[in-house]
């Protein structure tokens, strides 16, 4: 499950998780906690959640992803007066989940915390908890849906010479050594994938392009 949420919306060894919500829940436990551990992150834990001491962990320790359910946001926006003289540009990742949020409540939230970067998660604890992700580009326009899938079933394939293979002679191949469920539905072709200047595949890129 960590490493699930870790391919998802894309965990960093420079993450800073902020936990102000308890984490003996399948989610932030297995999802968010363990995922930024094992991708070597740090984690910064919050006792007990208050929006003023939120808003101020957010700051002081310049988190870059907080996960909870969409109240927290919410609540620390309606509660707290001079909300808007907080410094939170380090967040690359709002996550939210344990229940959806209109559009009216979207929109707010973009723009009072001035940022798109809201992803609502959703899944099962039987299932893995981590089943579908409703994209920041995805919140206003499908506000109450639960996303796409978080593992989508698009394979991408780095030809050695192009065009020498296609989707069927993948799946024919395929269908003898993988339960059919596993098998991608949609593939993208390239003869590279996009990296970084140290080699890291940049999956945020390969994302928009599927």
């Amino acid at each position: 499950m960590a490493t699930t949420a870790a391919l998802g919306p894309s965990i960093t060894r420079d993450e800073r998780l902020l936990m102000a919500v308890p984490i003996w829940h399948a989610s932030p436990l297995n999802n968010w906690l363990m995922a930024t551990l094992y991708m070597g992150g740090t984690v910064v834990l919050v006792r007990e959640y208050h929006p003023v001491h939120f808003l101020e962990a957010v700051q002081q320790q310049r988190i870059t992803r907080c996960f909870g359910p969409p109240v927290i946001y919410t609540t620390a926006l309606n509660a707290v007066p001079d909300f808007a003289d907080y410094d939170l540009p380090s967040v690359r990742a709002w996550l939210y989940g344990g229940g959806p949020i209109g559009a009216d409540v979207a929109r707010r939230l973009v723009e009072s915390y001035r940022t798109t970067r809201f992803y609502q998660v959703y899944g099962m604890t039987e299932t893995g908890p981590v089943g579908a992700v409703l994209y920041p580009e995805e919140q206003l326009a499908k506000a109450g849906s639960i996303g796409r899938a978080a593992l989508a079933g698009v394979a991408h394939v780095v030809w050695r010479e192009p065009d020498v293979v296609g989707a069927d002679d993948i799946r024919d191949y395929l269908s003898d050594k993988l339960a059919r469920y596993k098998i991608p539905r949609d593939y993208v072709f390239a003869t590279v994938l996009p990296r970084t200047p140290t080699g890291k595949i940049q999956k945020h890129l390969i994302r928009s392009a599927s």
